[in-house]
C-alpha cells in the first residue's frame, strides 16, 4: 500500500519527536540526575542539556518527576535487555 503524503509527514514528524524525546531523555539522565542528584536538577538545566527550551521541554513531561520516571524506565529497560541478552549467549555457550 502507497502511503500518502500526509501520512509521510505525520510520521516523520513523530520521529522527530521521538529522537527529541530521547534526546531529552539522555541528557536529564548523563548529565544532569547522574550527575547533580534529583533535587538538584532543574528543569532549564535538563533543557539546556538537551538543546531544546524549557517551554518545549514541558510538551514532553509534565514534572521533573514525570521526567525522573520516564529515565528510571528507560534504564530498567536496558537493564533488562542487556540482561536477556547475556541469559541468551550462555544458552548458546554453556
Amino acid at each position: 500500500m502507497l502511503k500518502t503524503r500526509e501520512t509521510r509527514v505525520e510520521e516523520r514528524k513523530e520521529e522527530k519527536r521521538s529522537e527529541k524525546r530521547d534526546r531529552i531523555l539522555r541528557s536529564a539522565e548523563a548529565a544532569i540526575f547522574l550527575d547533580k542528584g534529583f533535587h538538584a536538577a532543574s528543569m532549564n538545566e535538563i533543557a539546556e542539556a538537551a538543546n531544546v527550551s524549557t517551554p518545549h521541554l514541558y510538551n514532553f513531561y509534565a514534572s521533573k518527576a514525570a521526567l525522573a520516571l520516564a529515565v528510571q524506565l528507560k534504564m530498567g529497560q536496558e537493564t533488562f535487555d542487556a540482561l536477556k541478552t547475556a541469559m541468551s549467549a550462555g544458552e548458546k555457550n554453556p
